[in-house]
């Protein structure tokens, strides 16, 4: 199968699966009232999908590169697939938690064997797999800045329902297309997956690669959950408007991602990943300075400067990482690193909720 049409089919699969992790934060609001569910409970309706997502992909990982990648990527598309239909259908918060659990699954399998069969489909090529894996991330970064906005479109004209629903037409898109792309994958074979795992850390790029993952999750997904209730329930914005206004937020994740990989190339992954510290010190540093209940004047102002942080590490830090590792290990690598960032992911809604 060629590389664009590889690139392509892992890139549709991985905007649903990013997408879902932030499409459903401007659905709170309307999921409490319709479920009759407390904080806590919306804190597993995020956090049961980014956690299992977080916690099972290095199994994932490891089966990508143990049973083959194209066996776990359909796997995984089928299993998140029906797991959003449930989602969809779900009658009490119970249900849908466990629903997302299930998403999480389908993730966790999805996740690392699309990364793995890039490597697999640009091997020999590492300027073209560097540029690969910065677009396969940068659509993942445009989804989760997607996320508020089409989300609030969604609910406002169908429902808080529809926002697991959409996934399905794209969801058997994704299937027919990958259905050729299985056809033609290899399937790696390796052994000895959490001796691997370990030892990948021995390498001190893939280590800070890893950590700064997980900071820049917890520190986006944590705002996000946080500035979504307050939004809806402090504001008194509708979800079609909290969408709006996440925009200062998430157009500059997309920006970021789309300039990440140029940027990688003319600067390297290690000056861009600086600078994009850099600038979620002095975003929220701007946020702390507005106090506890600001107006969204206040807000709006260190928004910018988060979403170009997080928009600009993903990228990075996913190209820096495969490049530090052998092709044979990608499958594992991949899962250590979306481990890092999902589980960053749930400690961010947690700790968010805690301080609600």
């Amino acid at each position: 199968m060629p590389q664009r049409k590889v690139l392509a089919a892992t890139s549709l699969s991985y905007v649903l699966v990013i997408l879902d992790t932030s499409i459903v934060n401007v659905a709170l609001d309307p999921i409490a009232m319709a479920l009759h569910s407390n904080t806590g409970a919306l804190q597993w309706v995020v956090g049961a999908y980014t956690l299992t997502f977080g916690c099972l992909l290095l199994a994932g990982g490891a089966m990508a590169d143990r049973f083959g990648a194209r066996r776990l990527y359909m796997t995984g598309l089928l299993v998140f697939t029906l797991a959003s239909l449930l989602c969809g259908v779900a009658g009490d918060i119970n249900l849908l938690v466990a629903a997302r659990v299930l998403q999480g699954v389908g993730a966790a399998l999805l996740v690392p064997a699309s990364l793995a069969l890039i490597n697999q489909a640009y091997a020999g090529n590492p300027a073209g797999r560097a540029t690969a894996i910065s677009l396969w991330a940068g659509c993942g970064g445009i989804a989760m800045a997607a996320g508020p906005l089409a989300g609030g479109v969604l609910i406002q004209t169908l429902g808080w329902r529809s926002i697991f629903l959409v996934n399905l037409p794209w969801g058997l898109i994704a299937v027919g297309l990958s259905a050729r792309l299985a056809a033609s994958a290899r399937q790696p074979r390796a052994a000895g997956w959490l001796r691997l795992g370990v030892q990948l850390f021995g390498s001190r790029v893939f280590s800070l690669c890893v950590a700064v993952s997980l900071l820049s999750a917890l520190l986006l997904y944590g705002l996000m959950f946080v500035l979504s209730l307050y939004f809806q329930r402090t504001l008194g914005l509708s979800p079609l408007r909290t969408g709006v206004a996440f925009l200062p937020l998430t157009v500059l994740v997309s920006i970021g991602s789309l300039m990440a990989g140029e940027f990688v190339r003319a600067f390297g992954s290690r000056w861009l990943i600086g600078g994009a510290l850099m600038l979620y010190v002095t975003g929220f540093g701007l946020l702390l300075m507005g106090g506890a209940t600001p107006d969204y004047a206040l807000i709006v102002v260190p928004m910018p400067l988060i979403g170009l942080a997080a928009g600009l590490i993903t990228p990075a830090a996913t190209a820096a990482l495969m490049n530090a590792v052998p092709p044979g290990q990608a499958g594992i690598a991949a899962g250590i690193l979306n481990t890092a960032r999902q589980i960053g992911a749930a400690l961010g809604v947690a700790l968010a909720g805690a301080l609600l």
